[in-house]
């Protein structure tokens, strides 16, 4: 699969989908919470939604800019992927 350097979409998706397999220390875990000013689950929710949005771009669907609350509450607890 070949996925288009210039897609924004995509792109963001992969990259935080990818920090989020890599996974961050303690420390860089609370850098980014004061520096986003998040709490930890607003940010897993994020990595949540990029890992659901580059699973379907891998899939040849679109990244799309929302996720739908049903699918991401489905994803979150495993029913589906």
């Amino acid at each position: 699969m070949t996925i288009p350097w210039n897609n924004n979409h995509l792109q963001f998706a992969r990259l935080l989908s990818e920090i989020r397999a890599m996974g961050l220390t303690a420390e860089q875990s609370e850098q980014l919470k004061q520096s986003m000013r998040l709490h930890q689950d607003e940010i897993d929710e994020v990595f949540d939604r990029a890992q659901l949005e580059w699973e379907r771009a891998k899939r040849g669907q679109p990244v799309r800019k929302t996720t739908p609350h049903k699918e991401y509450m489905a994803f979150i607890d495993e029913s589906c992927v």
